[in-house]
This record gives structure tokens, sequence and C-alpha cells, in this order.
């Protein structure tokens, strides 16, 4: 099944698992497949036969394949379909690989405290506080020892 330098992995987490529910930014046109295509998401997976020496079997690993139970990871310079190593965790859930402690996380970690730079006292207005990075912003202000204020929803919700 497995060829040179290629590897399947099996999903254990999928970033979402209803497509009727999914976040219609997810849904719009992908450019990069053709019609139709598994939705694409990262997913976090355990690689199960492999022929890449820096993937062996058993490796947990986070990659961008979309929905399905299994991914072959064929490509290894394509931006869009890199795959991380799933770092140690200390025993928290896995999917947090794909979203605190991953691009939504590195988002408003970077963010804020990159950019932002809060000083404690300070009041920090989050617009989109009910989304993903927005709602982790909010707790990394409280944390650094700022007023948080959160704005979500329309005009009407404010």
């Amino acid at each position: 099944m497995v060829k040179a330098r290629k590897y399947v992995v099996k999903n254990i987490f999928k970033a979402f698992q209803n497509a009727t529910t999914t976040n219609p930014y997810l849904q719009v046109h992908n450019p990069f497949h053709q019609v139709p295509y598994d939705q694409f998401s990262f997913q976090v997976g355990t690689v199960l036969e492999s022929k890449n020496p820096k993937f062996p079997a058993d490796t947990k690993v986070v990659y961008h394949k979309g929905w399905c139970d299994y991914g072959i990871i064929d490509k290894f310079d394509d931006p869009f379909e890199r795959v991380y190593k799933l770092p140690d965790l200390r025993g928290l859930p896995e999917e947090l690989a794909v979203g605190t402690m991953g691009m939504t996380g590195v988002t408003a970690y970077c963010g804020f405290l990159e950019i932002c730079v809060p000083i404690p006292g300070e009041t920090v207005v989050v617009t989109g506080a009910a989304g993903a990075v927005g709602s982790i912003v909010g707790q990394i202000a409280k944390i650094k020892g700022c007023k948080v204020i959160g704005f979500a929803g329309s005009d009407e919700k404010v």
C-alpha cells in the first residue's frame, strides 16, 4: 500500500464531524482541489504505514488532508499539505492541536502578546469575542491582568 517516501495516516480526530453544521467559510470553493473533494480541514491522525524515516509508524501527526478516515501523505514540499508531528501535550486532549494549541491559538497568542503587548490594568476590547481566536484573546488578556470587554454578534445583540 505504501510506496517510497509515502505514508498512510488514520484519523483519530476530525476537526468537524458534520458538514451541515460546519463553519460557512470552510464551505467556499477550494481552488486547490477539483469538485467533488473532501471537505478541507486540519486533522489529527496516527501513521499506520510509512517509508518516510521522519514519520515512522505510530507517529501522531497534524495534517490538512480533509474529512476522510485515511490519508496518504505524498507531498513534502507543498505548504498546503504540510504535516507536523503532534507535540507532547502532557495529557491534554489531542484535538487541542487543531484548536487552542494549533493555528487558532498561535494566531491569538502572537497577535495579542507580540503585536499588542498588553500591560496589566489596561482595558482590552475584543470584537468577535465568541469566535475561535477572539475567545482565546479574551482569556489571555484576563491572565495578563487586563480588563476585558468582549463583543459578539450583530449590533442588535450588542
